[in-house]
């Protein structure tokens, strides 16, 4: 048993501790691997933030488009961008209001 790692919670009244135990028939979470056309997308679109929303998306397209050479596959990258800023925007907002009705 590992008692350093073991996980310490407070239900009220106690504090209860579980031990750590490995567990080899649950997988392991592997990691993601980031892509670089992503990554650019970001700095563009991060970097004309003071434009209207189609101009930016056209001209990141366009400066996708010059590395990956194929123009569907440089919409549906930005576009991919595009939904995870939209969702992380979202899920940041309702964590956001459950923490603010948490209070008095």
């Amino acid at each position: 048993m590992h008692y350093p790692k073991s996980k310490v919670y407070f239900d009220g009244s106690h504090y209860i501790a579980i031990p750590h135990i490995e567990q080899p028939w649950k997988s392991k979470k592997r990691e993601v691997k980031k892509d670089k056309n992503e990554e650019k997308v970001k700095e563009i679109l991060e970097s004309k933030k003071n434009k209207v929303k189609n101009e930016k998306i056209k001209e990141a397209v366009e400066e996708i488009d010059k590395e990956v050479k194929d123009i569907e596959k440089s919409k549906e990258i930005v576009k991919k961008v595009l939904n995870k800023e939209k969702r992380n925007r979202i899920v940041r907002l309702t964590r956001l209001y459950r923490k603010v009705n948490l209070q008095q």
